[in-house]
């Protein structure tokens, strides 16, 4: 296992532990990179220490996730994205489980007992990620795996949240995230307001995405894996120059490229949001929300369908909420 922790000089170390190894240890400045080095080293020390395949009633759970991770999962975009979350907590539900255990009684007790904590979705994407499993173990490594989930029944999609934030919503979770002494947060939400940018596109972005003459951003990986230029709001503009360490006035030829101006992990971003609308008591908004917010006010601004598409999404018809 890894673990990161904070030094006096303010950088991180990040250590890994395995089983049959020598700990490694080694220091960033970033967290994000301590994170990323450790990820890195452990899957390398697990790919030395091969699967050994028995009979398939024999294999760990765990040790199936984990040779799933390292020859398949981690090379998708959606691996750190989600699927390390949802692996680490299948991991964690079934840790004393043989493959063998789990029959379609006990992963439908898995459902409705995940169902009581979190939404229909994350239990449906959960109980997906284990289909994933089984499928590589019968295609992957040839074994005789009955197909379980032929007899569970998938939860039901959640509904929409259509949940637009007011101004004055918006304007409470900026005052508490700034009374709170988060600058970095309060950013990140004036940018998901003034950008309509999803979570992931906004913490990939990078000081070379930038243009200052034109005063827009480039957004080279989404969601719909189609690359998008999006105008940039005169405080869209201020946040980002501040944390790419430039003037707005000045050209982008100083630019410092390849690092990412938000160095923070997905789900730290979900969770301070989650905690800042929950002591505020108000219900129904997630981050994804002030997506909706701007898209929201652009159709009452008077775009078109059309031009909201063309500029922010594919898909932003079904996001209008008036």
């Amino acid at each position: 296992m890894s673990t990161i922790r904070k030094l006096d000089s303010g950088n991180f170390q990040a250590i890994v532990r395995i089983n049959g190894f020598t700990p490694k240890h080694k220091t960033f400045q970033y967290k994000t990179d301590a994170t990323q080095w450790a990820d890195a080293i452990e899957l390398e020390l697990n790919r030395t220490s091969p699967l050994i395949l028995h009979d398939w009633q024999t294999l760990k759970w765990t040790d199936l996730v984990d040779r799933y991770v390292i020859d398949v999962n981690q090379y998708h975009r959606g691996y750190a994205r989600g699927d390390k979350y949802r692996a680490s907590q299948l991991k964690k539900a079934f840790k004393h489980s043989l493959l063998s255990g789990l029959t379609p009684d006990v992963v439908d007790e898995y459902k409705l007992n995940r169902l009581e904590q979190v939404s229909s979705g994350t239990v449906k994407r959960e109980l997906g990620y284990m289909q994933r499993v089984f499928s590589y173990v019968r295609k992957d490594l040839h074994l005789q795996v009955p197909d379980i989930f032929q007899q569970i029944r998938m939860p039901r999609d959640s509904e929409p949240r259509d949940r637009v934030p007011s101004e004055a919503e918006y304007n409470h979770i900026l005052d508490e995230l700034r009374l709170l002494r988060s600058p970095i947060m309060a950013d990140l939400v004036v940018l998901a307001k003034e950008t309509a940018m999803r979570r992931g596109e906004l913490l990939s972005i990078k000081a070379e995405h930038l243009n200052l003459r034109t005063k827009t951003l480039l957004i080279p990986i989404t969601k719909t894996d189609k690359p998008r230029t999006i105008p940039l709001t005169p405080e869209a503009l201020k946040v980002l120059c501040k944390y790419a360490s430039i003037n707005e006035h000045t050209s982008t030829s100083g630019l410092v490229s390849g690092r990412k101006l938000f160095p923070i992990q997905p789900n730290s971003v979900t969770t301070a949001f989650r905690r800042i609308t929950a002591k505020l008591k108000l219900s129904g908004i997630v981050f994804h929300s002030l997506r909706h917010m701007r898209i929201t006010e652009l159709f009452e601004m008077g775009w078109t369908e059309q031009e909201v598409c063309l500029l922010y999404t594919s898909d932003a018809a079904d996001e209008r909420i008036v």
